[in-house]
């Protein structure tokens, strides 16, 4: 299994329940009935009025957190299946709208407006699994989760089929050849209390992602370029999805076109500045949820099926161990990092002398431009004298993590 692949499946879907090898409690097996039954919905009211009666039951609180992450994603693929998505994994970029969906075959129209309620629901509903999650005090909780035994009902029949299984996601998400049903559910991970706040950073990163997004007004390339992901719904700009027009030598030139001009229209101004704020709030509560992730993790003594093993543990990934190195490595990204969300060290620019206060582009919030800030000329108001974020830094964790950094900080958050 490739590793990457994997990770894009956490980080999207996260958690589901499963049927593991030891029996687990009443109302999490009715939750995994539910769940494989893609009635999420269902699984999360089981598991609420479970602990209104036993507030103290973790277990259930960590599931019904990972039900509630899985019904964000579910909502959010219901919208993009009324209006027709059709996504181009291969090329575009704009996170969200990139979540694989049923072909519809009769989508409503879609308005810019209704893609800025599509995000804004989503942030509200990740902030509702983070708040149940922020919950999960006992780090010897255990979930077993098999993942590829969940389905979702992405659009919106009241039945989950084997098309919207979790495991069908994460195929057309990441290209990954068919596997043997039998051999999916197989794949188990004892999910626990460390898991927890893992799932909470990754919670705050898509929450500031859109939040991000919902500062800026970026209609006119929504107008000018999503009829690559919205081909039949209405866009102002439909005409340009028919291929019947173009020679074949032509027609997979066609998305190129439009992400040229997607990043050739990426000059967004700032229309509702208090939004950058929360993404600033996101990213630092990020950093912190990590340390904690780890320090939970570090403090284990067991050895299960760990999605996330200290080096005394095996851990559910086969060929990826988690060295010391590499965890020292991650802790110094999260000081560096930390202290340029803090304004403590400034960002470098490849262009500048001095360094870019990182706390001032959140706070200070100027139209985004991602041409001119490679150019430079939209960093200029952030520079300022101070110290630096230093190459040989980066240089030392990239060495650390054996020059696979970004695969490692995928999975490490």
């Amino acid at each position: 299994m490739n590793f990457r692949r994997a990770l894009a499946l956490a980080a999207l879907l996260a958690c589901g329940i499963a049927a593991p090898a030891a029996a687990q409690s009443p109302v999490i097996e009715e939750a995994r009935a539910y769940l494989e039954t893609g009635h999420l919905a269902d699984a999360a009211t089981a598991l609420n009025g479970h602990l209104q009666e036993s507030p103290a039951d973790d277990t259930a609180r960590l599931a019904l957190g990972s039900v509630q992450f899985m019904q964000a994603a579910e909502m959010l693929g219901q919208s993009l299946y009324r209006h027709g998505l059709e996504p181009s994994p291969e090329v575009f970029v704009m996170p969200f709208f990139r979540l694989p969906v049923p072909h519809n075959p009769s989508p409503e129209p879609v308005t810019y407006d209704q893609a800025r309620a599509m995000i804004q629901r989503f942030v509200d509903d990740l902030a509702v699994a983070e708040a149940t999650l922020a919950q999960v005090k006992n780090p010897n909780t255990q979930l077993p989760l098999a993942i590829g035994l969940i389905r979702l009902d992405l659009n919106a029949d009241g039945v989950g089929t084997n098309e919207e299984s979790l495991w069908q996601v994460y195929r057309q998400l990441g290209q990954a050849p068919e596997v043997p049903p039998d051999e999916v559910a197989k794949f188990v991970i004892d999910f626990d209390g460390s898991d927890a706040p893992w799932l909470r950073g990754y919670s705050h990163l898509l929450m500031g992602l859109g939040e991000f997004l919902l500062a800026h007004d970026w209609q006119e390339a929504f107008d000018h370029t999503f009829h690559s992901l919205f081909p039949r719904s209405g866009m102002p700009f439909q005409t340009l999805a028919d291929k019947s027009a173009r020679s074949p030598d032509m027609r997979d030139f066609d998305e190129i076109a439009d992400l040229i001009a997607f990043i050739h229209l990426n000059h967004w101004p700032v229309v509702e500045p208090d939004r950058m704020a929360r993404v600033l709030h996101h990213l630092e509560s990020m950093v912190g949820l990590s340390r904690e992730n780890w320090r939970r993790v570090l403090a284990e003594t067991d050895n299960g099926r760990e999605w996330l093993p200290n080096p005394r543990q095996t851990g559910a990934i086969p060929g990826l161990a988690v060295t010391q190195a590499r965890i020292d490595a991650w802790m110094m990204f999260l000081d560096e990092f930390g202290a340029m969300l803090k304004g403590e060290l400034l960002m470098p620019h490849w262009r500048l002398a001095q360094g870019v206060n990182l706390r001032r582009v959140f706070l200070e919030p100027r139209t985004f431009d991602i041409v001119l800030w490679i150019q430079g000329s939209a960093a200029l108001p952030y520079a300022e004298p101070g110290p630096i974020s230093q190459r040989e830094s980066w240089q030392q964790m990239m060495l650390l993590m054996e020059g696979d950094f970004f695969t490692y900080a995928l999975w490490f958050n």
